[in-house]
């Protein structure tokens, strides 16, 4: 049995913004190592089970399967960007190598340059 349309108009609008607002909207406070982890593999393994589903004449359950796998991965994706960009300094300048000590410099190389002594 196929969905009505606004049924499905409305998934896709959840998928839609469920995924603009994972890669578009605010970053996460922290990252969450594990919680992400467990949300890919969820999203991955929905996908495929939605789409066997569908496949398998059942059209509604398949849509809403593939509905969460995007949406978790969309949360996925919003924890990933935790504290993407904001480094502690991040209108300061980049920094550089540091100067180079040419007088230290010199000096260890006159120290190399100096003629051995002969062998005892």
């Amino acid at each position: 049995m196929a969905m009505p349309l606004p049924a499905v108009l409305a998934l896709l609008g959840l998928m839609g913004s469920a995924v603009a607002w994972g890669f578009a909207g605010p970053a996460a406070h922290r990252r969450h190592a594990v919680p992400t982890v467990l949300l890919l593999a969820a999203g991955l393994a929905s996908l495929p089970c939605g789409f066997a589903a569908t496949t398998a004449h059942h059209r509604a359950i398949g849509m809403l399967v593939i509905t969460a796998g995007v949406c978790l991965l969309a949360l996925a994706a919003h924890l990933l960007r935790a504290d993407a960009g904001r480094g502690p300094d991040e209108d300061a300048e980049p920094a550089g190598p540091p100067p180079v000590d040419w007088d230290a410099f010199d000096r260890e190389r006159e120290r190399w340059t100096r003629p051995r002594a002969g062998a005892r």
